[in-house]
């Protein structure tokens, strides 16, 4: 089990959403690349973030904390954070050219 993960996702599990804002002048397109480290700077979640009805963004089962999110999406950026501590914790994240 990856530390910061719920294999079993109980009910009381937090289920943040993060989500994504792109430039004006960009389609969105495909995926975009995340890495969600706790506050030990492990990493506790990489995958993609998917665009899903028209939003770009992803729901994980994580454990309360602090977190700290790193996405890529080609030559686009966005760094933040994100404390969970209920079922609707949530961030969103603006994509940008470094």
């Amino acid at each position: 089990m990856t530390r910061g993960f719920s294999e079993s996702r109980p009910a009381a599990t937090p289920r943040p959403t993060i989500a994504f804002t792109l430039p004006a002048d960009v389609e969105p397109f495909g995926g975009t690349s995340l890495v969600l480290r706790d506050a030990t700077h492990g990493v506790v979640w990489r995958g993609t973030a998917w665009i899903r009805t028209g939003k770009l963004d992803t729901v994980l089962a994580l454990a309360p904390g602090d977190y700290t999110i790193e996405a890529t999406c080609d030559d686009l950026r966005a760094n933040g954070t994100i404390t969970v501590s209920s079922p609707g914790s949530a961030q969103t994240l603006a994509l940008r050219k470094p």
